[in-house]
C-alpha cells in the first residue's frame, strides 16, 4: 500500500523532470500546440519531444523561429509575422 508521503514525493520527482524537460526545450503537454492563421507557421513535436516550427509543404524542415510562451490570457505573438495568436 502506498504512503500519502510516497505520492507527495513521486509528485515532487515528477514537477522536477518536467521542469528538466522544459529546460532542455522538450514539449511536456501542458497546452496546444500554436499556429499562425495569418502567416502559417505552425508549431510541432519531433520524436525526440523537442519543438519545432515549420510551414506546409515542408513539415519536417525546421524553421528556427519558436513561438514565445503564451501569456496569462493564452495569446502570444507570432514570431514569423508578429501577429497575435
Amino acid at each position: 500500500m502506498t504512503e500519502p508521503d510516497d505520492l507527495f514525493e513521486l509528485a515532487d520527482g515528477l514537477k522536477s523532470l518536467k521542469q528538466q524537460a522544459k529546460e532542455l526545450g522538450m514539449f511536456t503537454d501542458d497546452r496546444e500546440l500554436l499556429e499562425c492563421s495569418s502567416c502559417g507557421l505552425k508549431e510541432n513535436v519531433s520524436f525526440e519531444g523537442v519543438l519545432f516550427t515549420f510551414r506546409a509543404p515542408a513539415l519536417n524542415v525546421d524553421t528556427g523561429l519558436r513561438f514565445p510562451e503564451p501569456d496569462a490570457d493564452g495569446q502570444c505573438r507570432c514570431p514569423g509575422c508578429g501577429e497575435s495568436v
